[in-house]
């Protein structure tokens, strides 16, 4: 079992170097903080949030700049320290993020255990890989928001629906493509608030 899961991750994490880590554009976007300076956010943690975070089985580690991320292979988030995001409530967005990311593996919630395999097995071509990220990060920024909320972290809904759209490609859907789109996030959603309700018992 360790050594399928293993080969699992090798693989993930091959895909997400072709499809990210090599990508110019996407990590010009990305490593913008390289430029950033210190923000004057007066930074204070979430207790509550911090409390969930710390207290699963994942290392985070923090960087003045780096590619934040979680990565399947490592059992590890990368993130930029807190200070170095405009506003602090989106440090707990970005992290929250990768967290749910987290819930995908399928030692978790087993939501993205198809894929694993499927990358495992070969079938699976750039259409369907494209598909999936796309609702992976959806559920992702949808499960950040909720707990950003729960936790009393504030962040816009603008900012939610702004990503929606960006990453899943909304305005380009049908309607029928978008009542679909919704109700398969919403079950990978409760999937992993579920796991993380028990965590926060």
């Amino acid at each position: 079992m360790i050594e399928n899961r293993l080969k699992l991750y090798n693989l993930f994490d091959e895909v997400l170097e072709f499809d990210y880590r090599n990508n110019k554009e996407f990590l010009n976007e990305t490593y913008n903080f390289v430029k950033r300076k210190i923000q004057d956010n007066k930074f204070k943690r979430n207790r509550k949030a911090d409390k969930l975070i710390f207290s699963l089985d994942v290392e985070i580690q923090h960087y003045k700049s780096k590619f934040i991320s979680y990565n399947y292979l490592n059992n590890k988030i990368d993130i930029v320290f807190p200070e170095y995001f405009i506003k602090k409530g989106y440090y707990y967005f970005a992290l929250l993020h990768e967290v749910a990311h987290w819930t995908g593996n399928f030692c978790q919630t087993g939501r993205c255990m198809w894929f694993l395999e499927a990358i495992l097995q070969d079938k699976i071509d750039q259409a369907q890989y494209v598909d999936y990220s796309i609702k992976e990060e959806a559920t992702a920024n949808i499960i950040a928001y909720l707990l950003c909320q729960h936790f009393g972290v504030n962040i816009e809904l603008e900012m939610l629906m702004a990503q929606l759209i960006i990453e899943s490609n909304w305005g380009k859907m049908t309607e029928d493509n978008q009542i679909k789109f919704l109700k398969s996030v919403t079950k990978d959603v409760l999937k992993a608030i579920n796991f993380l309700t028990i965590e926060l018992k």
